[in-house]
């Protein structure tokens, strides 16, 4: 029964953890712990330092982006049908973890940067199927294409998160901006 009330303790930090940082990434250890339910001591229990804290969101984070997009493989015959597939998979599960670009130079951490890097790699490999369609023009270099590509999912979420963009639209709204720009 204790391991269960540890499981619950730290699932209701985390979860805590991340409302309260996508709401004000300046919010304190000790409002996440009280809103979770549990004294300082317990959080530090699970989370010795604010950084611990955070990297288990940012792992969180690609778990979950990971699994919204674990069945998209990338279609050579048209890749920009795995673009707006990626894009509407992903985009919706993660608003609240747009405050992780803010947090993310605080302090690297392996186990995330490979994640992290694995999901920019298979962008990388989008890119180079969508040049090879001429969807996105040859001359544009690839770390550009994912870097714009990475960008547009991160103001993707920060849109659905100030509301001023809806969730179901958002998909659309990148997908249209990256083949199209803004004109």
């Amino acid at each position: 029964m204790a391991s269960l009330a540890k499981k619950s303790s730290r699932k209701a930090l985390l979860d805590a953890a991340t409302y309260l940082l996508a709401n004000n990434p300046g919010t304190s250890l000790s409002e996440i712990a009280q809103t979770a339910g549990v004294g300082r001591a317990t959080l530090h229990r699970h989370f010795p330092s604010r950084d611990d804290l955070v990297r288990e969101i940012a792992l969180a984070s690609l778990r979950e982006t990971n699994a919204a997009s674990a069945n998209i493989r990338i279609q050579k015959a048209n890749p920009k049908a795995t673009l707006k597939e990626m894009l509407e998979a992903v985009i919706p599960v993660g608003d609240r973890y747009h405050f992780l670009n803010k947090e993310g130079g605080r302090a690297p951490d392996k186990e995330v940067s490979e994640g992290y890097d694995a999901q920019l790699k298979w962008l990388e490999r989008l890119v180079k199927a969508l040049k090879a369609n001429g969807d996105i023009d040859a001359g544009i270099p690839s770390p550009w294409a994912v870097s714009v590509i990475d960008m547009s999912i991160w103001a993707a979420w920060s849109a659905i998160h100030d509301g001023t963009v809806a969730r179901k639209d958002a998909p659309k709204l990148a997908y249209r901006t990256l083949l199209k720009g803004l004109s």
